[in-house]
């Protein structure tokens, strides 16, 4: 007996077996684990195929990391320096990304300058699906690579988030701006 199935990829692995016939249409069963079904219809002398893939109800998507949005949309503002107390000439650098009227990306970045060499003690920023924290040395080893404070994921509620930590991360940098500089200046 010849096949009732049209020749093709989408059929291959289908056999004349799987197929059951009622009345005027003939459907096809599960063609896989996945739930992928495959239906014709046979109406008249036309007939129509619908394959459809049936959603795995117990698999979640998977998260992706924070971005924020793209440069050409999102404006970046560099503020002038934040003099800190303390031995030398010690200063807060922030740089922000806003997008309607939040902050959706920021760096906040602890340096000192002495003799005219500029070196950075600490940093708190975003990148790489989180908001964590650098301290280095004067070797410029960074002695917490990316402490994480949050994890950050690409979420709808990700621009609050960011915005509302902003303003946490910028008074622990000014509340420990002595201890890192401690840390820096005597390597520890």
């Amino acid at each position: 007996m010849a096949s009732t199935l049209p020749a093709g990829p989408r059929w291959a692995g289908v056999r004349d077996e799987d197929v059951t016939r009622s009345g005027l249409w003939t459907a096809v069963g599960t063609l896989s684990e996945r739930g992928d079904t495959l239906e014709a219809r046979h109406l008249g002398a036309h007939t129509m195929i619908i394959k459809r893939k049936l959603p795995d109800m117990g698999m979640t998507p998977p998260r992706r990391p924070y971005e924020r949005p793209a440069a050409s949309i999102s404006a970046v503002v560099d503020f002038s320096p934040i003099l800190l107390e303390g031995e030398h000439l010690q200063q807060l650098h922030i740089r922000q990304w806003t997008y309607r009227g939040k902050i959706v990306d920021f760096a906040l970045v602890h340096t000192v300058t002495i003799d005219g060499v500029e070196a950075t003690v600490a940093r708190i920023d975003c990148c790489n699906g989180s908001i964590h924290r650098h301290a280095y040395l004067q070797d410029g080893t960074d002695v917490l690579d990316h402490l994480p404070i949050r994890e950050l994921w690409d979420d709808d509620d990700t621009w609050e988030i960011v915005d509302q930590e902003y303003g946490l991360c910028w008074d622990r940098m000014i509340d420990e701006a002595e201890m890192n500089y401690r840390r820096w200046s005597h390597g520890r």
